[in-house]
């Protein structure tokens, strides 16, 4: 009895399977499933199976054009350097053909700032292809990343410079660079020069930059980069002395901070003069002096680096003692009368001290006679002997010393005014002799003339 029933459901799905092939059965729908027309009172298993079968089969997807799917894929250029070359190599992101060639054999050993157009295929996608311009960045050895600051300035900033060192073809509007610098964000720009200012000095900064052709990286260097010296602190606690009146004394403490050398400047009235010293000491004897001058005294620190940096001047004054002034100069000696004369001479070049006065000492022979005293080198000596051999000395005395003397001499003359009174008396005695003799003459003839009438 089974048996008869599986016969008679065998038969029933048999026909239903000619009627689908027939056309009486309905068209599938584009979303759904498939939906078959059947007789209501045969609802078999076999008819369910068919029908479920049919409802599976899905629409086939159709493939992209290749100009799409690799509209945006990454390019890589591959820098190879040997003694006998210096190429790139392109690398694609994907598994591409380029022209129908594989891309990793095609594009090899292409030249600096080479041009090369290509259109890249693959199985996966169909034409319109995509094409692409491929353009190889200059040689990356032609670039090299420099330190270009001043050197005045080394201690608070620091620059980076990319400099080229040979020539190429590329286009050079299409370069751009990149640097960071001391922890700052990351500066893209088109000039090759990039600077931080405000920095620590003596502090070490690490900075990176890159190069971009057509946006794409090439060349990339990083540098460790320390910051000049500071300038030195200013001297502590300088002081100035005099020793003798060609000495003086100078004594200070060093900065705290980092330097070199010292440099000690010290003048009166005209240029300073300066001397170099060693960073150790802490004083230091000034020689051959001006006697009783004051004198400025500056005092540096200075420590060399990219540039020589000096600190700020300590300063202090002092005075050497006082010593012998210098002799007068240029005396003379003039007669004023014929027992008095002039005696003047030019003030000493140095006085060495307070202002004094000038000493006059006339002399005859070794014997002093007289001392004379004046504020300025002009001296009239009166009451000397007549026609006397007269020697002056002169010389300056300041308030603590005296200096040497100058001498000069001069004779006095004769007494003209009792010379010349002499002449009037023995005028007179004569002319009055003469007078005696005249009248005696006169008496004698008059005696005679008397004689001769009588």
């Amino acid at each position: 009895m089974d048996l008869w029933l599986k016969l008679l459901a065998f038969g029933f799905a048999f026909l239903d399977t000619a009627m689908f092939v027939t056309g009486q059965a309905t068209s599938p729908t584009q979303d759904g499933p498939t939906t078959f027309t059947a007789p209501s009172s045969l609802t078999t298993s076999a008819s369910v199976f068919s029908t479920a079968a049919l409802s599976t089969i899905a629409p086939t997807t159709p493939k992209p054009s290749c100009e799409e799917k690799y509209m945006d894929i990454p390019v890589n250029y591959t820098y190879t350097y040997n003694e006998n070359s210096k190429t790139y190599s392109v690398m694609f992101a994907s598994d591409v053909q380029c022209d129908s060639q594989d891309c990793a054999k095609m594009l090899q050993n292409l030249q600096e700032c080479e041009h090369r157009t290509v259109n890249l295929s693959h199985s996966s996608c169909v034409p319109p292809f995509k094409q692409i311009l491929l353009e190889t960045p200059p040689d990356p050895t032609k670039f090299k990343l420099e330190d270009c600051v001043q050197p005045e300035k080394a201690n608070t900033s620091l620059c980076l410079r990319w400099k080229n060192s040979g020539n190429f073809s590329c286009d050079e509007r299409k370069l751009t660079y990149s640097f960071q610098c001391a922890g700052k964000p990351i500066q893209s720009t088109k000039e090759k020069e990039f600077g931080v200012e405000n920095l620590y000095p003596q502090h070490t900064y690490t900075c990176s930059s890159q190069v971009f052709y057509n946006h794409r990286a090439f060349a990339n260097e990083s540098k460790t980069i320390e910051t000049d010296f500071a300038s030195p602190g200013t001297p502590q606690d300088i002081e100035c002395s005099n020793k003798s009146s060609q000495e003086g004394h100078v004594t200070w403490k060093p900065p705290n901070s980092v330097f070199h050398k010292f440099f000690l400047c010290y003048r009166s009235d005209g240029d300073p003069e300066c001397v170099t010293l060693n960073e150790s000491l802490t004083s230091y004897d000034l020689k051959q002096l001006k006697p009783y001058t004051t004198y400025h005294v500056t005092l540096h620190a200075s420590v060399k680096g990219k540039a020589e940096r000096n600190g700020t001047k300590a300063k202090c004054d002092f005075r050497t003692n006082a010593a012998e002034p210098s002799k007068v100069r240029n005396i003379h000696v003039s007669r004023k009368t014929d027992n008095s004369m002039t005696v003047t001479c030019t003030p000493p070049t140095d006085l060495n001290a307070p202002p004094g006065n000038y000493v006059l000492k006339s002399l005859i022979g070794d014997s002093e006679k007289k001392t004379y005293f004046n504020e300025t080198c002009n001296f009239l000596v009166k009451d000397l002997s007549y026609s006397t051999e007269y020697t002056f000395q002169v010389y300056y005395k300041n308030g603590q010393f005296h200096g040497a003397p100058e001498s000069a001499s001069h004779s006095t003359s004769y007494n003209s005014h009792a010379l010349i009174i002499f002449l009037i008396f023995l005028i007179i005695v004569t002319s009055i002799a003469l007078l005696v003799v005249l009248y005696k003459i006169y008496d004698l003839h008059k005696k005679r003339s008397s004689n001769l009438d009588e």
